[in-house]
């Protein structure tokens, strides 16, 4: 968030620090200081699938198997005629072609009793140690409040019995962790590895119903799809049966279109539909040209670790594609909520990423006089005129 200081010079309250531009991107703005709407977002210049965090490990982590789908398919001989009305196959001199139908993703686990039992002791003894830093530091006569909670609820003895139990411990020391501001220490992170299989296994067995919010800040580089001029873009927003289309809203000859809107969709995991990000060319008279789409799977962050322990969700440049090219038809920026329906934050209301209001101003530019002007006429004087340009860059 902004940090406002009152200037004196200016005689009023202006921003002083801000997080370097390489790392964060400015999102809404306040219309007064300290309004709580603008903020700055981390960013990624690429999909996150394809991003790394500081240790090296991906933000999107998916844990399931994907594999392709085929079938066989006879492409048959004996020329245009028999492939046109059934004649031939693979027997008389037809090829046997694979055709690819679809994927598989799946979650394959293998288990043994030895492994069983190790990683029981690991989170025991992860437990036994978390326990002992904190009352390491707490301590300290600094320590802002005494850190209270029962370790015993985190004992993996019965964890494929209580799993609900272990989770609820585990949500309740993460809350304690924050408020007592060792949340950068990673604790809550090191024990949920450690169960996070039994998490997931879990959440695959029940339904669990979220909100998924997408905001769209703006685009770049869209590809230009009018003969003469520079496409007129629009976005259509999918996930499931939720369609949002903007056309009434496309934007004429730009490459560069700014959108800044947000789109709710309520979906049940596993097995959330994709959602579809996809940019057209507007055109009155023949059909709007599609520019290119780009898939968000959704599954693969809602059952990713990395993914779910990022708090503020991070501003990603997405590539848009389109069946033609093998070349990115522009990039569209946005990020991507998932909140379960009982939660607080999917109640709230869509952040307000509105940049600010474009104004009109008046510049003026008084010239008073001129001195030591070097004389160009024969007689030892010149006739003095200035011509102004404005760079509206």
């Amino acid at each position: 968030m902004p940090e406002y200081k009152y200037d004196e010079r200016l005689k009023l309250e202006r921003e002083f620090t801000q997080p370097p531009a390489s790392l964060f991107k400015e999102v809404g703005f306040d219309p007064k200081p300290h309004a709580g709407i603008k903020h700055y977002r981390r960013y990624f210049p690429d999909e996150l699938e394809n991003c790394k965090d500081e240790k090296g490990e991906k933000l999107v982590e998916s844990p399931f198997l994907v594999e392709e789908i085929r079938r066989a398919k006879t492409v048959k001989s004996g020329g245009l005629l028999a492939g046109l009305f059934g004649g031939g196959n693979a027997d008389e001199g037809g090829e046997m072609a694979m055709q690819e139908v679809g994927q598989f993703k799946g979650l394959v686990r293998c288990y043994s009793e030895e492994l069983k039992q190790k990683r029981k002791a690991d989170l025991n003894r992860a437990t036994a140690d978390v326990r002992a830093y904190l009352k390491q530091i707490y301590d300290f006569e600094c320590a802002p409040k005494r850190f209270e909670f029962d370790f015993n609820r985190l004992n993996m003895e019965k964890i494929e019995d209580d799993i609900d139990s272990l989770d609820k411990g585990l949500k309740e020391l993460k809350t304690l962790i924050t408020e007592a501001g060792l949340d950068k220490l990673k604790i809550y992170q090191q024990l949920s590895t450690l169960v996070y299989d039994q998490q997931l296994a879990r959440k695959l067995s029940e339904t669990t119903k979220c909100k998924v919010r997408v905001y769209i800040l703006e685009g770049f580089n869209f590809a230009q799809r009018d003969l003469f001029s520079l496409s007129d873009p629009y976005l259509i927003v999918k996930c499931g049966k939720t369609i949002y289309n903007e056309q009434k809203d496309y934007q004429l000859d730009t490459s560069e279109p700014k959108f800044f809107k947000a789109y709710d969709f309520t979906v049940d995991f596993p097995g959330a539909p994709l959602v579809e990000i996809e940019a057209y060319d507007y055109d009155d008279f023949f059909g709007d040209d599609i520019i290119g789409i780009t898939h968000i799977d959704l599954d693969d962050r809602f059952f990713s670790q990395n993914w779910q322990a990022i708090d503020s969700k991070p501003i990603e440049y997405r590539d848009l594609y389109a069946s033609s090219s093998t070349i990115t038809q522009g990039v569209v920026k946005c990020w991507v909520e998932i909140n379960q329906n009982d939660s607080k934050k999917a109640n709230k209301e869509a952040t307000n990423i509105a940049p600010q209001p474009v104004e009109d101003f008046e510049v003026r530019i008084v010239i008073w006089k001129g001195e030591n002007i070097e004389a160009r006429d024969w007689e030892g004087t010149s006739d003095v005129f200035f011509r102004c340009f404005f760079d509206p860059e």
